[in-house]
């Protein structure tokens, strides 16, 4: 589904799209517990489906009014969708959704404040994770292959070392971007690595640092972005590297 959105190719997303409908609903099928009906589950995504083919042309077209409501419309609809298929949602499935939803209130401030790079990022960001619900959601998710742990790994460290040189050279629109990247990573890497719970929550408060780091470098900040930086540093180093089986 990324490969054929991204090249515009929808007859290709569509048979994508239907193949992730039937996991879904294969899924909620095999699940006993009382609540909404698979009918609901598939309505809910039909509809963030739908709202991402027009947020996909908004963002395209830089039209501001429609893709802050889009945006706003996939944050509830990811909710819905959450709710009305709680009891068929692998852990990671509600994992990805609820990135995509925090993804789409990272690009609904990125547009409202009129920064269109960081937008179309998050865009970017929101397609691969679109694409990692088609196996997460699916009939009988597998966790991911050791491969993509070290795929994590090495998109993690490339960020890492542009970051470093980012703000050692106090290169404000470099430090945003790659401090976006990072928040992504951690996602990433959460997912492929299959962290245990000290591991994650280390993880998570580089992810919150991370957004601290934006922040400053937004406003100029300097001192504070080398400080918040220092933090991230001390964090990956130290705690990570005691925590988590991946290094």
């Amino acid at each position: 589904m990324l490969n054929a959105t991204e090249s515009g190719n929808w007859e290709t997303a569509d048979q994508d799209y239907e193949a992730l409908l039937k996991a879904y609903e294969s899924a909620h099928s095999d699940c006993h517990a009382p609540g909404p009906t698979p009918d609901q589950c598939r309505q809910d995504l039909l509809n963030i489906e739908v709202n991402f083919r027009k947020l996909n042309t908004s963002v395209l077209t830089h039209n501001a009014n429609a893709t802050e409501a889009e945006l706003k419309y996939m944050t509830a609809e990811v909710q819905k969708f959450e709710e009305a298929c709680n009891s068929s949602l692998s852990n990671m499935c509600r994992d990805d959704f609820d990135h995509i939803s925090y993804l789409s209130m990272v690009m609904l401030y990125q547009t409202e404040h009129g920064n269109w790079n960081g937008t179309e990022l998050g865009l970017k960001f929101m397609t691969e994770t679109f694409e990692r619900t088609r196996r997460d959601c699916g009939h009988h998710p597998q966790p991911p292959h050791p491969s993509e742990c070290r795929e994590a790994e090495e998109r993690m460290e490339e960020v890492l070392q542009d970051l470093d040189l980012h703000v050692h050279d106090h290169w404000q629109e470099g430090v945003e971007k790659f401090s976006q990247y990072l928040e992504h990573e951690v996602y990433n890497i959460e997912r492929a690595c299959s962290v245990t719970e000290k591991c994650r929550a280390d993880w998570n408060r580089v992810e919150a640092e991370s957004k601290q780091l934006y922040e400053d470098s937004h406003q100029g900040d300097w001192d504070k972005v080398d400080s918040v930086w220092d933090k991230i540093v001390d964090i990956i180093r130290n705690d990570i590297y005691d925590d988590c089986d991946h290094h």
